[in-house]
């Protein structure tokens, strides 16, 4: 499988597929959040997804979402694959109907998982194989977290810490 942005969702998508006995193939434009291929245990990260179009993918899960991912995602998949659409860094995309029809592809979203989802990921991060890189931050510094997102200078998730 692909996945297609490695920042707090798309680390905790791949590291979980690898877990469950996936294959995964990456792809992120932030070369720090690169180096956590071996990490995460990726089989292949790369800039961009297209470096795996010889790889028969059957799903790629595109946690980025900015039109040119998501057109890159249908060309890269494989016939009958499937691409889930999470990221919505934009909400429009130019696509090759082509791709969609010629390899009879499928396109689904997806806004969240179930409940029981959230239960699995809770056991695998207490059993300790599933730890997403986390940046504690205090309240104050909200407005300097996300403008670091805005310019993708964030490895994993930003968490505000509030004091009790």
């Amino acid at each position: 499988m692909g996945v297609i942005g490695l920042g707090g969702l798309g680390y905790i998508g791949a590291r979980t597929a690898i877990l469950k006995g996936a294959e995964v193939y990456a792809a992120e434009v932030n070369p720090a959040t690169r180096e956590l291929a071996a990490e995460i245990g990726l089989t292949g990260v790369a800039e961009s997804i297209t470096e795996f179009a010889d790889g028969n993918l059957e799903l790629i899960v595109d946690y980025a979402g900015f039109g040119t991912t998501t057109a890159e995602a249908l060309e890269t998949l494989g016939e009958f694959g499937t691409l889930v659409q999470v990221g919505m860094g934009r909400l429009e995309a130019t696509i090759s109907t082509g791709a969609i029809i010629l390899k009879q592809l499928r396109v689904l979203g997806s806004k969240s998982g179930t409940k029981q989802d959230l239960e699995e990921l809770y056991d695998l991060m207490r059993s300790g194989d599933l730890n997403p890189p986390l940046n504690s931050i205090t309240p104050d510094r909200i407005p300097q977290g996300l403008e670091s997102l805005r310019k993708g200078g964030v490895v994993g998730r930003i968490i505000a810490l509030y004091e009790q």
